[in-house]
Order: structure tokens, then sequence, then C-alpha cells
């Protein structure tokens, strides 16, 4: 490459990340308040604690999306962030490494969520968490609405595999918040030596514990972490009936979209113009970022393989061995999958 193409490489690289730092630092600018706009790396406390309110925000519309790794959840989380200004409710990050709550754990969360509401003036307020279902109703905090996104469960225990082997977050780049500490690179390139090796990564036993979709739905009790627990699968079948308006469905993205816009408008309003034109138009630019690049194109087009270090498909052998001890896993992506075409359909939306 001559001195000249490696100038203007740089210059356009340089003019690229600018451009993102202008969009980002704009959308945070035109909301209705500098100090409402919570940061998307990590949970920030925007809110006058000077000013302390006796108001328990109670009365207020909440929405709850209780997040379930690797199914796109921070796309939606920005998108979240930036939709606060444009239908007037604030949203919250909350953060911790527990999912499974005591219920001492679960009345201390519903105590900093009804701080949070208490001190925001909006009508409105958002939270997510990776978080198993918990009836806030129990613990003091009527009315809250659900809302979460599933994924295909093979492809989902696919794509975590290689991309923890990718790095989350490569060329060493780490979120504000995040740690700094280095990573031990998971053993096995692919996932047929994963399995080979009856590895834990790979290896998914009936009545053991594991952190798969049903728990996002079941709950906290201790059967709910069950792979194969009939009774964990019929709870969080009547959870989703009676908490959920509407689940997300990753490989439906234009329907999820469509539908949330028209099932929780309070929120979602606008959310696919804002995707389609403003955050999918900044994939362009993430190319050029250098070693974040597949951290970021995942962020704004999750349902897409970016990984290039993925094989286009697993064996056979490794499909019918992660499928053979799923077999709740996928009926209940399958029935999410149907109530979010039904709920379309319904709705009058096509596909």
């Amino acid at each position: 490459m001559t001195k000249i193409s490696t100038v203007i490489a740089r210059t356009t690289a340089i003019a690229s990340c600018a451009l993102l730092i202008f969009y980002t630092i704009n959308h945070l600018v035109a909301s209705r308040e500098w100090r409402t706009s919570v940061s998307f790396w990590h949970e920030q406390d925007s809110f006058d604690w000077n000013h302390p309110s006796n108001d328990t925000g109670t009365k207020k519309d909440v929405l709850f999306f209780n997040r379930i790794p690797k199914t796109g959840s921070e796309m939606f989380v920005l998108l979240l962030t930036w939709l606060q200004a444009l239908n007037d409710f604030s949203h919250v990050r909350l953060r911790s490494d527990v999912r499974h709550l005591s219920h001492e754990q679960q009345v201390s969360l519903v105590s900093k969520m009804k701080s949070r509401m208490g001190a925001t003036p909006s009508a409105r307020v958002s939270f997510d968490q990776h978080l198993h279902f918990l009836d806030f109703s129990k613990v003091g905090l009527p009315a809250v609405t659900y809302f979460t996104v599933v994924r295909e469960p093979i492809e989902k225990l696919t794509s975590r595999f290689y991309y923890a082997r990718a790095t989350p977050r490569p060329g060493g780049f780490t979120p504000p918040g995040g740690s700094d500490a280095p990573r031990d690179v998971p053993p096995y390139s692919t996932i047929e030596e994963c399995i080979a090796a009856q590895h834990p990564d790979c290896t998914f036993l009936p009545g053991h514990s594991y952190d798969l979709t049903i728990t996002y739905f079941c709950g906290h009790a201790p059967y709910c972490r069950e792979l194969g627990n009939e009774g964990a699968y019929v709870t969080a079948q009547r959870n989703l009936a009676d908490h959920f308006s509407t689940v997300g469905v990753l490989e439906e993205l234009n329907l999820t979209l469509a539908v949330l816009e028209r099932k929780l408008p309070k929120f979602f309003t606008g959310v696919t113009e804002l995707y389609y034109q403003q955050l999918g138009g900044m994939e362009l630019y993430y190319q050029q970022l250098g070693g974040m690049e597949l951290y970021y194109q995942q962020l704004v087009a999750p349902h897409r393989n970016k990984n290039y270090q993925r094989p286009p498909s697993i064996s056979a052998s490794a499909e019918a061995a992660l499928k053979a001890n799923l077999t709740f896993e996928l009926k209940f992506y399958d029935l999410v999958r149907a109530r979010l075409l039904k709920q379309a359909t319904e709705l009058g939306i096509q596909p």
C-alpha cells in the first residue's frame, strides 16, 4: 500500500469514528433531559439524589426487559435507551451478576426499583437486567409488564460457543465498567470437538442446572433451572401467557419490531424506523473500527452471523447431540415463535 493510500485509509477510519461519536452524542443531547439519559454500557445513577422523593413510583407504567444472553438483547437495550426521549419514558439499567435470586434478594431488587421509579419524573419507566422471571406482585410491585427476546436454542448455543472463542470484545476493548482481567481461551476450536470430549460447555445433562431460556420464564424455584423438568416448562408456559405482552424472536426481527410497536406503543413507538433508518445504517461505520468490528456488528445485527471464525453450519451429528436433551427448550421456542406469528396475524402485520 502506498503512503497516500495509507493516509486515505487512516483518514477515513478517523472520520467514521468521529461521525459515530457525533451520532451518539446527538441522540443523548436530543433527550428531554441530559441527566435522564442512561449509559448504554453500565448502570448510571442519573437521578437527583440531593432531592429525594417520597413517591415510590408504584402507580407508574413499568416495563421490565429480563434479558436472555445471546439473543440480541444489547441491541434492544440500545433501542430503549434512545426511544426514551421519543416516547417520554425513563430507561434504567440494573446490573447484577446474580440472576437466580433468594427471597431477600428479590425484596432488595424491588426496593431498588422503587427508588428509581420515585426519583424520575417520567410517568413510564423501563428496566433491563439479566434476571430469571420474578412475579413482582408477590414482592410489593404490582402491574409490571414483561418483555424479552428468545433465539433458536441450537443457534444460541452454537453462537455462544464460537463467539467466546473469538473473544467477546476483540482487540482487547472493554466497555466502561467492564473487567480488564485477562481471559483464558476456552478449550476446543470446534463445537464437534467439544461435544466429542463431553466438555461442560457443550454437554447438557437432564436434571442438572443450567442458565437456559426456560428459566427466564419459569422463575427462581430450584426446579426452574433443571434441564428436562416438565414442571419448569409448564410454569414457563403459564408465565408467558400471564405476564409477557410480547416476546420477540431474533430470527423474526422484522415481525418482532412491528409487533412491539403495536402491543407496547408507550415504549416502542418508532422502533422500526429507528432501527432501519438509524441504528442499521451505523453498521457501515463499524466496519472501520478494526479489532472491534465483530463486537459492534453483533450489536447492530445480532440476527446475522458476523463471526467469520464460525462455520456456516454445524455437523448433523453435533446438532443431534445438542437436541437430544433440549426437548423442552426447543418446544418452548416453537411455542413463543408461534405466539409471535399469531399476534402479527391478528394485528394485520405481514411477515
